[in-house]
This record gives C-alpha cells, structure tokens and sequence, in this order.
C-alpha cells in the first residue's frame, strides 16, 4: 500500500504545492502451480498387414485332395523296400536293392533303401515306382514336385571304377543310364565331375552341366519341379539351391509316360558300388478340382 499524504489547503498555503507518488508496495508470492489435465484417448489400432506369400523352396502347403496326390515313402518298413509298390530291378552277381543303414545315426537318415551294383562290370541296381496314371501330361494341368534325400557311400567314378546314376522322372529300369522320356538328375564322370541335369523327351536330350560337384559319403537333397505355365519349365534344385531350368525336350503329350527312379549302374570295373535314398517325396498337382 502507497504511503497517503495529506494536504490541508487554506488562506495561508503557498499557491504551488508539490505532492510526490507514494512508495509501490511490493510484488505478490506467485501462487501454486494448477493440476494437470486429463490425458487424450488412445488412438485407434491399424489394419493388420497382409500375409506373405510362401517361398519356392518352403514347407509344402497342406494337402487338398480335390487338386493333388502326394506319395511319401520313408522307407521305414522293415520287411519290405519302403510302404508302396517299389519295383526293385538288379542285374549282376552280389547286385540288390535292400533295407539300408547308411546314415542311420550319425547323418540323421532313418529308413534307408540300399541300391548295390554288385561285382561285376555291369552290375546295376534301379528302384522304380510306375506312375503312368499320374505322370503323363493331359489337358487337366498337372504340375509335378519330385525329392529326394540321397548319398553314394563311398568313392567318385573314375575311368578304372566307372558307374552312372540318375535320380528324377525316368522310364526305363533296364541297362542304359538316359531315358526316351523323363525328368532328371544325372552323374556320369566322363562327361562331367559335376552334377547334370537333363529333360528328354523322345529320345531328344537337354543337358545342363550344373557348376555343383557330385560329391560321396555325404547325403544331398535334390528336387525336380515341373511348372505347367505359359512356357512349361523344369527347374532343378540340389540342397534348396536352383541349379537349372529347361524349357526344352520336355515330354508334353499325352502319349509319352514316365514314374520316379532311382538308378545306379557299373560300366567298369568289378568294385561295388552303393547308392543309398533315405526318402522319397512326389507332389503331383492338378489345375481344376475333381
């Protein structure tokens, strides 16, 4: 509060009085600082993203069976080569096609199907399972996918100890490594150290020699895919990797058939030779539903 001054003014007061401001009072304490507000409402959740689409080498989708087949052999039977109808060919002396063990606990195989060529130059054993009702192309569309996990025991072909092998879609069991018509990988050391990978359609080959070494003691997985589009096309895969694709001399008409096979077969040489398959996997699918 300004100090008040007074003035009394009569007769006798000089006629100019000078009357000064008072003194300011002081500044007031700042009061207490007010309450927060309420927090805002959450906002709303966003759309949930969109699936991905499964990679080309993933998990198989589950089976719809208006639209495929899959066979699946992993050779667990004890009294039998494998639980379907395996066709077992062998020619030459100690040559067989028999319950394997190769692997078994220290290569994580379990069932193992042994195929020996036996002891002569031209022991060869084949394993074959006849699939003419599925694997012909027709007008249904069909698409195949073909694995297999498999190793060849002990030692490279060399020009001394040569033999052949093939894996994949083949139409013959008897002597002669190539197929009139098929879908396949092959092995043969005079033509390559490496893997190759060859489509056939009446007699007429495309071979591709792959940059992946056949190499022994050591299982593989290989896989042949048949893709029914505008261009079909036959794609190759060794341990997941794409290592080919055909476009060419594949058997397309209805006229020409084919099933899996696996085949080993001595050229040179009298020392045995033995390929053995830990399991077996086809996918055959269809472009309309039964």
């Amino acid at each position: 509060m300004s100090d008040i001054v007074k003035v009394v003014v009569t007769a006798d007061t000089p006629a100019a009085v000078v009357i000064s401001d008072g003194i300011r009072g002081t500044t007031g304490a700042t009061g207490a600082a007010g309450t927060n507000g309420t927090n805002g409402t959450n906002g709303t959740n966003g759309t949930n993203g969109t699936n991905g689409t499964n990679g080309t080498n993933g998990i198989p989708l589950p089976i719809d069976p208006e639209l495929e087949s899959v066979i699946f052999d992993d050779f667990l039977n004890n009294s039998n080569l494998g639980s379907l109808a395996w066709t077992a060919s062998v020619n030459g002396t100690g040559a067989s096609a028999q319950k394997g063990t190769f692997g078994i606990g220290n290569l994580n195989a379990h069932g193992v199907v042994q195929l020996d060529t036996g002891t002569v130059s031209t022991g060869r054993a084949n394993l074959g399972l006849s699939l003419d009702q599925i694997l012909a192309f027709t007008s249904q569309g069909w698409e195949f996918d073909l694995r297999c996990r498999m190793a060849l025991e002990a030692s490279l072909s060399t020009a001394a100890e040569r033999y052949a092998l093939t894996m994949g879609f083949h139409d013959s069991n008897g002597p002669g490594i190539d197929a009139t018509d098929g879908m396949y990988f092959r092995y043969r050391d005079d033509l390559s150290a490496n893997w190759q990978c060859v489509t056939a359609n009446n007699s007429v080959r495309t071979a591709t020699t792959t940059a992946t070494p056949f190499t022994v003691g050591a299982y593989v997985r290989l896989r042949v895919q048949f893709l029914n589009s505008a261009t079909p096309t036959v794609n190759f895969f060794i341990d997941d990797v794409l290592v080919a694709s055909h476009t060419t001399n594949i058997p397309l008409t209805a006229s020409r058939f084919f099933g899996v096979n696996y085949k080993i077969e001595k050229t040179i040489g009298i020392t045995q030779r033995d390929l053995s398959i830990d399991y077996s996997w086809l996918r055959a699918s269809r472009s309309a539903v039964r």
